[in-house]
């Protein structure tokens, strides 16, 4: 029977970089393979990496891959997950389903959950996406809440995003990170950013448009052991107004209600019906803020690279609160619990 690991393989450039402490940028890969439609996908996934080595970073996409964690894709690799003919040949991991994919040996695209794991086992300290997942709208009835939340918590790595995506009940998503200790920053956004729209009613934790400055603050917190979220807006030119998407969020919601539409497929169901609702302005404010989330981290993971002690620091914490759940889960299991 073969043996699986869950150490990650670094790709060849990406070691180089991290062993000469310069500055790497994770991506994911779930928003090539069931976010973005072909061929925006590939294109979208060639200009963040392009952007991030432009920046002075070396781009690192993360996945699973023929039952090995990867760190640092090829273009043909790349590929491999946007093309058409892979399309529902790959598995939608997070951390709940990502032993039981990379045993499977089928191809994985990391959510946000998946791929802070595997970026804080490998060493990275930024990581890039479009907008992270929270409490989903009509909680109360579905408990609906993403693992984004509790990976961003629980891993020592920078998330750099658009904010909170459009769909979700943002306040309460606030409460969590809030609870949960997740500074949110905003880079040159007085509030928060909501994914399509540049500002909103809400607050963050701190704002500041000095590069050097956010740097200074997300050193320090990843060095307490837990993640920071940092918050940047979409480009003004694909900026659609809080209130107008709002009401786009609430009718594709009610359309969901009337078909029934339940569970994972909640989503994809609500994106879609914001982009045609939209006339298409939600895809281009999609794939104009990737890029620019990219161009920031790339800028910070320069600013605060990953230096051998924070390298070993982070993934002394990952390995030791991988080898306490599994003492945990053995007490469990053998009825020795305190």
């Amino acid at each position: 029977m073969r043996e699986y690991t869950l150490e990650p393989e670094i790709a060849e450039s990406v070691r180089h970089a991290l062993d000469a402490e310069r500055a790497v940028v994770g991506f994911e890969t779930t928003i090539l393979s069931h976010g973005l439609p072909w061929p925006d996908n590939l294109t979208t996934a060639n200009a963040c990496e392009f952007l991030a080595e432009d920046s002075g970073a070396v781009p690192a996409t993360m996945a699973l891959l023929d039952g090995k964690v990867r760190v640092g894709l090829t273009p043909e690799e790349l590929e491999r997950f946007c093309a058409p003919a892979t399309a529902g040949k790959v598995t939608k991991v997070n951390l709940q389903n990502f032993e039981a994919v990379l045993c499977s040996g089928t191809p994985g695209a990391l959510t946000v959950a998946g791929s802070l794991r595997v970026a804080a086992s490998a060493g990275l300290q930024v990581f890039c996406t479009g907008g992270i997942g929270g409490v989903h709208r009509n909680y109360s009835t579905t408990h609906d809440e993403s693992s984004d939340l509790a990976a961003i918590a629980r891993y020592p790595v920078a998330t750099v995003c658009a904010g909170i995506k459009s769909i979700l009940d943002i306040p309460a998503t606030l409460e969590r990170l809030e609870t949960l200790g997740i500074p949110v920053l905003g880079f040159r956004a007085e509030t928060l950013p909501c994914f399509f729209s540049s500002s909103s009613p809400y607050p963050v934790t701190f704002s500041t448009d000095s590069m050097l400055q956010l740097a200074g603050i997300v050193k320090t917190v990843l060095a307490s052991g837990r993640g920071a979220l940092i918050v940047t807006p979409v480009p003004q030119d694909s900026n659609i107004e809080f209130a107008e998407m709002e009401e786009w969020v609430s009718r594709a919601q009610e359309l969901a209600t009337q078909q029934n539409i339940q569970g994972k497929a909640v989503t994809p169901f609500l994106l879609k019906e914001l982009a045609e609702l939209s006339s298409g302005r939600t895809l281009k404010a999609n794939l104009a803020l990737i890029q620019n989330n990219a161009r920031v981290a790339a800028e910070l993971a320069v600013r605060a690279p990953c230096t051998s002690r924070s390298r070993r620091d982070s993934l002394c914490r990952v390995r030791c609160q991988t080898r306490a759940e599994l003492c945990q889960a053995g007490c469990i299991a053998s009825g020795r619990t305190s």
